[in-house]
This record gives C-alpha cells, structure tokens and sequence, in this order.
C-alpha cells in the first residue's frame, strides 16, 4: 500500500498490521464500535479527521487503539452539511499524521474543495501529509498552538527484497516487477511515486492558492514544520489558542450551545435512533389510515374517512362515535328495506292467489243458499 503518513505514525501502523499476521485470532471475539465523524454543534457541522485516515476502517489497527477515520465518512459528512438548509459551515477538528494514498482521499479533497459554506480546518497535534491534502482545501487553517505541526508532503512506498526472490515479466512489461536492488529498478518505482506526488502538490496549490513550485520549495519537502514556520510558509492562516467546547449535557436532547436538537441534528449524531423513529411513525401513520378506512367500510361514510386521511386527523373517539351511528342507521334502513320488500312479495302472493281462484256464478250462489235451506230442514 502507498501511504501519505508522517514517519512515526507509519512506523506504529507498520508495526501493528504486522503483529496481525502473527496472531489473527485475537479478531475472533473483537466487534468493532463504530465512531461518530460529524456532530452538529450550533449551527456549523464538526466533523471529526482523527488518526490514521483510510478508505475502509480496519478492525485490527481499530482493536490496538489507533483512531482511524474513512474517507468517505468525510464525504458523507460534507454532503450532509451542505445538503442541509440549518448548517451554515463545516468545521474540521483535525490531529492526524496522514493515510493511504487513494480514490477515497482525493475524492474526500474534492468534496472539501467543492464546499459552498465557510470550511475551516482547527489543528490540534499535527496535520501531516495525507491530512494536510484535506485541511489544504478548507478557506482557513487555525493551529491551536505553537507546537502544532504541519508537513510531511510526499508519498513513500514500503517493500523489501531478498536475494533468492525472482520476478519474471513479460517482454513488454519490463517494469512491472522492477528490481529495487538496482538503481534501474528504483527509478521505475521513483517515476510511480512522482507521479502521485504531482497529484499531491496540484492539489495543494489550488486549496492554497499558489503554485506547485511554491509548494515544492517551500512546504517543507517532506519535513515537518512548527505552526510558526508554516505560517510563515503560507501552509496555515493563523495561530489561536483552542478554546474547549461547552459539555453537553445530555446529547440526546440537546446540542453544545443547550437549544432543542433539530431532525438534522438527531440523523446526523444519532442515525439508528432516527432510523427506529422514523420506522414508529410510519407504523403509527398506517395504524391511523387503517382506523379510517375500516371504520368508513361500516358506516358508508367514506367522505368522512377520505377527508381524515388527507388532514392528518386522528382516530378519535368523536369520529368512531359518528362511524358507529351512522352504521347503525345504515343497518337499520337496510333491515327496513328488507321488511318492506318481504310485506310487498306477500301481498303479490295473495292477489295473485285471487285471481287465480274461479268465480262462482249467480246460479251457482242461489243453488248453495238452497242446499244450506234443505239441510236445516233436515
């Protein structure tokens, strides 16, 4: 891997990833606590550039206690400040010796760059190569004290040979595997690097608003300088104490200043916490819809029901009354309905049966009246 890390830092990472081919084990029973990046505080985004800065957060440096921060975490974070219309500008809290050389960091320098609210930089221990690419494209760099470093802009690369190790390329990839043992071989590997490093110094000169020779001259040439000289280099813009941020109380409530935490604020510092709210409303909303229809299915009232919905309005006992009555004389007038068409279809029934019946004539009546007679004298 090529890394853009101040010496020392590089030494320590170098060291613990190696300690992890010796024992990986120790990664079995380890899960990783996730660290939050960026905070709301007042109306500026801070986001957090500490340790070692990479493109994906790895679990073995993570369990030796190095700080390590993603690329795109940062990304993400200046997305979101920028997306949001309650943030007014991003500042950076920065202490880091520098990270890979990658896709993630010049993309992280671009989103930075690329910022259209006020960004500023505030450096603790040091901002050291990789980490001064970042702070180089914020409008102001702040040391927070004298002894405050800045530097180590370069890229260097880590290998090693052995004199029975044999690479073999094909004829037109002479420089695929260059012997580093040779002074051919190290121009190859030379050539790669100054290549990443133009890369580098451009990217610096436009954040910084100067030239690459400048840069080049006068930015250290990979050494490190104190916040004094690099002032004077034109790396930094000011020198001030750092002024501790207020406590927070209780973070769930509130932001640093103390004012009531905003729906920005509680996505940003407390993303699960939002993501289970946002999931209890949408489950309240469907329960209080549902409420509505089913209710409107009973009375018929599905004006009533439609109008509810759309205003927001909750399942109230007024409302389940007025559905309740209204089914009521829904069913009452059904039940009338029903009676009224059964009275009718008997009163067919029997008309029907009248006519039907022959009619007795005149003579037929008076021959009755004489059988009836005859019968009494009888």
């Amino acid at each position: 891997m090529v890394w853009l890390l101040e010496r020392e830092t590089h030494a320590r990472i170098t060291a613990i990833l190696a300690s992890n081919r010796t024992n990986p084990s120790a990664l079995e029973s380890y899960k990783p606590v996730a660290l939050d990046v960026a905070r709301v505080v007042g109306s500026d985004m801070h986001i957090s550039v500490k340790g070692v800065l990479v493109d994906e957060i790895d679990t073995w440096l993570q369990r030796q206690g190095v700080e390590q921060t993603s690329y795109y975490e940062i990304i993400n974070a200046v997305n979101a400040a920028e997306g949001s219309p309650l943030i007014k500008g991003t500042k950076f809290i920065v202490d880091s010796g520098g990270g890979s050389a990658s896709a993630g960091w010049l993309a992280a320098m671009d989103a930075i760059g690329n910022a259209k609210k006020p960004t500023q930089a505030i450096v603790g221990d040091m901002a050291a190569s990789a980490a001064y690419g970042l702070i180089s494209q914020v409008g102001k760099v702040t040391a927070t004290s004298r002894m405050t470093r800045f530097g180590s802009i370069g890229v260097a690369i880590d290998t090693s040979f052995y004199p029975n190790d044999i690479s073999i390329t094909s004829t037109n990839a002479p420089k695929k595997r260059p012997d580093i043992s040779t002074p051919e071989g190290r121009a190859v590997v030379v050539e790669g690097l100054d290549d990443m490093h133009e890369i580098f110094a451009e990217k610096i000169a436009k954040g910084r608003k100067t030239t690459v020779a400048n840069v080049n001259a006068t930015y250290g040439q990979g050494g490190m300088f104190l916040a004094e000289k690099a002032l004077a280099a034109g790396m930094i813009d000011e020198i001030r104490a750092a002024s501790p941020l207020p406590a927070t109380k209780n973070k769930a409530n509130t932001n640093t200043k103390g004012t009531k935490m905003n729906i920005d604020q509680l996505r940003l510092e407390h993303p699960a916490l939002y993501a289970e709210v946002l999931s209890l409303g949408k489950a309240e909303e469907k329960d209080r819809c549902l409420a509505h229809i089913t209710a409107a299915e009973h009375s018929g009232k599905h004006d009533v029901a439609k109008k509810a919905v759309a205003d927001g309005q909750p399942f109230t006992q007024a409302l389940m009354v007025e559905h309740m009555f209204a089914a009521i004389g829904k069913k009452g007038t059904t039940q009338a309905i029903a009676e009224d068409k059964e009275a009718s279809a008997a009163d067919d029934a029997a008309k029907l049966k009248d006519e039907t019946t022959p009619a007795k004539d005149l003579g037929d009546i008076v021959a009755d009246a004489i059988c009836g007679a005859e019968k009494v004298k009888a």
